[in-house]
């Protein structure tokens, strides 16, 4: 990905505090790598450090950065300092000649993964303790004087180099190459093993790995046989380019990342695709090249994203193949559009926790094949008359066994 290397996240690591519940990913600030200003190192351990900023006015913050034996020093200094900045603090105040062998991890929900040089550590603290309630009159810039574990630790500590994947995984007499699952394993970097069976993988399984974020142009075009690959839970703020080189693949898993568009993403080329989940990321749109050109697309999964209106283009170009249509927690506004009756295949649909009101478009009463549907939490039939229109439309579904109206505008 030329560029910094994409935030991720693994379980390797586990959380030495308690977890307070979940907290929804955030896109991190992601700045330039600026020259590192004039620091004064002052305190002893757990003492404070005042940290000078890259000129700009910004707001200042304190962060508590543990070192791996579980003492730490407590920086202030402004939120925009990058991690190559407090990389080389910490080396200094550490007594360490090459601070280039050294990293920021954070650790987070039980997950770690290493810090871009260009991320901005007390920016990515801010934004979780807001994520879970606190706001400024709980004097958030001072709270990284506490310990914070429960929500999220920042580590310095020495670069991890090549795979931690023991030599005998590969030898072992239930090892099949056909279907390699490399799920959790802290990764740092795609297993040279891979290169030499990359022809027979089937089925790739490299999801919750901190810094996996792509795959290797030169691996992507010699899986000639690949169906399935996840990267679930590795924190992608794209969509890996170098998957549209895979002229088999049917199945992608991308659920559970970062990523804020399609857009240019090479999506659009894999002509071949049935499956597509991309559940539980900040995608505001589909671009229309999507459906337009992957018409074989049987399930799409793309709740808890961002996209505000309806997709409609989904209906307008795969009619007859999508089987699947989940578009849970979106914060789509309006009605389900007529179109909908396009999707002449459609079993399941599912648009519940959105923000959509009024009857059910007639032409949903097309759809033969239906047998699930999912309606919660909107206001569907709060209009007047409407409620009549709901009530009337699913009557025309003769093949539905499941559906779920709770949380309506329906008596």
């Amino acid at each position: 990905n030329g560029g910094p290397t994409e935030p991720s996240w693994s379980s390797k690591s586990t959380s030495t505090g308690t977890d307070r519940g979940s907290v929804r990913s955030l896109p991190f600030e992601r700045g330039r790598d600026v020259s590192l200003p004039e620091f004064k190192v002052v305190g002893s351990l757990g003492g404070e450090e005042p940290v000078g900023g890259d000129g700009v006015e910004t707001r200042m913050g304190v962060l508590r950065l543990f070192r791996r034996d579980s003492t730490f020093a407590t920086i202030s200094a402004s939120e925009n300092v990058t991690t190559h900045e407090l990389l080389q603090i910490m080396s200094k105040k550490s007594l360490i000649p090459d601070y280039t062998k050294f990293t920021i991890c954070i650790l987070h929900r039980g997950q770690e993964r290493m810090l871009n040089r260009t991320e901005r550590p007390l920016l990515i603290q801010r934004r979780l303790l807001e994520d879970v309630g606190y706001d400024p009159i709980d004097k958030i810039e001072m709270m990284g004087r506490e310990d914070n574990s429960y929500l999220v630790k920042f580590i310095f500590k020495e670069v991890s180099t090549g795979n931690e994947i023991d030599p005998n995984y590969w030898k072992a007499p239930s090892f099949d190459p056909r279907y390699i699952s490399l799920s959790r394993l802290g990764l740092t970097t795609i297993p040279v093993s891979l290169f030499r069976l990359a022809g027979d993988v089937l089925h790739l399984d490299l999801s919750a790995n901190p810094n996996i974020s792509d795959i290797p142009n030169d691996l992507a075009q010699s899986l000639h046989q690949l169906r399935f690959i996840s990267l679930s839970e590795n924190g992608l703020t794209r969509f890996p380019k170098t998957l549209q080189f895979v002229e088999t693949l049917s199945e992608v898993d991308l659920s559970h990342n970062r990523i804020t568009t399609l857009e240019g993403s090479g999506v659009e080329s894999i002509v071949t695709l049935q499956k597509l989940k991309l559940t539980g990321n900040l995608i505001e749109r589909v671009p229309e090249d999507l459906p337009r050109n992957c018409q074989r697309l049987q399930v799409l999964e793309l709740g808890n994203n961002r996209f505000r209106s309806f997709p409609v283009d989904l209906c307008r170009y795969l009619g007859q193949s999508l089987r699947v249509l989940d578009l849970s927690y979106c914060r789509i506004k309006g009605k389900i559009p007529d179109a909908i009756g396009e999707l002449r295949k459609l079993e399941v649909l599912k648009v519940c926790g959105n923000r959509m009101y009024g009857g059910l478009p007639w032409r949903l009463g097309e759809l033969s094949e239906l047998v699930e549907l999912d309606l919660r939490g909107n206001s569907f039939g709060n209009m007047g008359g409407e409620e009549g229109i709901v009530v009337e439309v699913l009557g025309r579904l003769q093949g539905l066994r499941t559906v779920r109206l709770d949380a309506n505008r329906i008596r």
